[in-house]
């Protein structure tokens, strides 16, 4: 299968590289050329230009796009797709957080309309579920997308690289840990977390990391010289993942699988955090390979299981195993593959 890949290049950003990931997996098992921003040679052009430059008549059978990120600088705004019966190609674009869009500037309801007058054959979904719009917060059905959307849809939950995150050699320097963004509205497990796990560390004497989401928009968040400034991103933040015996967290109030539950897993800490709607897409089981906690329990939760350590490592282990089993990149490559084969 021919796939070309019409998206900017993260490979250096923090989080956003996991798409880079994907991508060279996926050019492991297919024909794939790739177009976009910091990409060599791109330019601005219309797509048929760019399948002309590219493959010249012989057009490829998907293109893949991330239309709405900030990362795209806005280059996908306004493009609508021809009617199916007057191409060759099919095209899917990604989506992530589903509760609003910021590029868009609409909540929930409005990005679906979006993604249908856009035309898109299919849409890829880190997420498909929801728990709240956004642009106000408000009440909204669940599968809103799926019933909604008029594109095929593949949920394409969050993936990590095993060569960057992984279990580590060294003993452990944390008990509990937690990095990432927060605000009260959004993530009151997290909040809680932030002003209490200090106290609880210091009464306990507990080892404790806590870091904020470092500072910057997605676009701008450069691996290395965030890493120059101090902060714990890329490998750094891989391997303080790695020797923390657990990782406390929220999945937000839109209640997504997140990328830190694959991570936290696939680094061989035990994961601490609330149930995510599609819990059983990402093979989650509460007591076997994370515990599930609430705001109400999450430090009894995280005492109980620092004090029995054979328990910990065990979780910790069913965690990595799920990991490696259903969320490397090479794995969803694959996936991928094999519903953009079946959905042409």
């Amino acid at each position: 299968m021919k796939l070309l890949v019409d998206t900017a290049n993260r490979s250096n950003l923090v989080c956003v590289n996991l798409y880079d990931w994907l991508w060279e997996e996926l050019a492991k098992i297919a024909d794939v050329k790739f177009w976009g921003l910091g990409r060599p040679g791109f330019v601005h052009e219309p797509l048929e230009a760019t399948i002309k430059r590219l493959y010249g008549n012989d057009s490829p059978d998907w293109i893949i796009a991330t239309a709405y990120m900030l990362e795209e600088e806005r280059r996908w705004m306004g493009w609508k797709a021809p009617p199916p019966s007057k191409r060759s190609w099919r095209i899917a674009t990604f989506t992530s957080d589903i509760h609003a869009n910021w590029m868009l500037g609409t909540n929930a309801r409005g990005y679906c309309q979006a993604l249908n007058d856009a035309g898109w054959d299919a849409v890829l979904m880190l997420y498909t579920h929801l728990g709240m719009s956004k642009r106000p917060y408000s009440q909204i059905e669940s599968d809103y997308y799926p019933r909604n959307l008029n594109a095929k849809v593949f949920h394409c939950p969050p993936w990590a690289s095993p060569q960057v995150f992984k279990p580590s050699a060294e003993p452990p320097l944390y008990d509990g840990c937690f990095m990432g963004a927060f605000d009260k509205k959004q993530h009151p497990i997290r909040t809680d977390v932030w002003s209490r796990l200090p106290i609880l560390g210091n009464k306990k004497r507990w080892r404790v990391l806590l870091r904020m989401r470092p500072p910057g928009k997605a676009n701008v968040r450069d691996i290395e010289t965030l890493k120059q400034h101090g902060h714990l991103v890329g490998d750094a933040y891989a391997d303080a993942l790695a020797r923390s015996r657990c990782f406390v967290f929220c999945n937000s109030i839109y209640r997504y699988p997140l990328l830190k539950i694959v991570e936290g897993w696939m680094s061989g800490t035990c994961v601490l955090c609330d149930e995510p709607l599609t819990a059983k897409r990402m093979g989650m089981r509460n007591e076997e390979n994370y515990l599930k906690i609430t705001l109400e329990n999450w430090a009894d939760r995280l005492n109980q299981i620092l004090k029995d350590e054979l328990r910990r490592k065990e979780i910790a282990r069913n965690g990595w195993e799920t990991a490696m089993k259903h969320h490397t990149a090479q794995v969803r490559a694959r996936q991928l593959l094999d519903w953009l084969e079946k959905a042409r």
